[in-house]
């Protein structure tokens, strides 16, 4: 045979053979917990949005807000709020490492909303700041 062809179909082989090894791979985004903090270590959570602050804190019979009023927090906004945010897992991809990647995508004190979660003894272990709620993407980032 030509070696122009035998040359050509090695290619092609080569070709072929990578088409089926990365085919198989699997492509998906590698997601991970946002919050380090076990559910059963948190003593408080604060939520603030440029508009308003809340506190809700475990009590012996369920959570409740401290801040701005006593109030026993809604069960199910609760629950759904561990599910989704505190135990919910999100791809950590970075978007942009732009200078201004944080006021352009929202991520800043004046426009995010911010989740501070406190260990039982009161330290503060995670502060993250979200942007772009209620959309397809949702933009976050870590206090700092």
């Amino acid at each position: 045979m030509n070696r122009r062809i035998l040359i050509s179909l090695a290619v092609f082989a080569v070709l072929i053979l990578a088409f089926f090894v990365l085919r198989n791979q699997d492509a998906r985004e590698k997601t991970s917990p946002i919050f380090g903090l076990d559910s059963l270590a948190i003593g408080k959570i604060r939520i603030l949005s440029p508009n308003d602050t809340i506190m809700i804190e475990p009590k012996e019979n369920g959570w409740w807000l401290s801040e701005p009023v006593s109030w026993a927090a809604d069960t199910s906004q609760v629950n759904n709020f561990f599910k989704d945010v505190i135990k919910g897992n999100y791809p950590k991809t970075a978007m942009t490492t732009s200078k201004d990647a944080v006021t352009r995508y929202g991520l800043d004190g004046s426009k995010g909303l911010q989740v501070i979660l406190y260990d039982k003894k009161g330290k503060k272990q995670d502060h993250v700041y979200f942007s772009n709620n209620g959309n397809v993407y949702d933009y976050l980032r870590y206090e700092g």
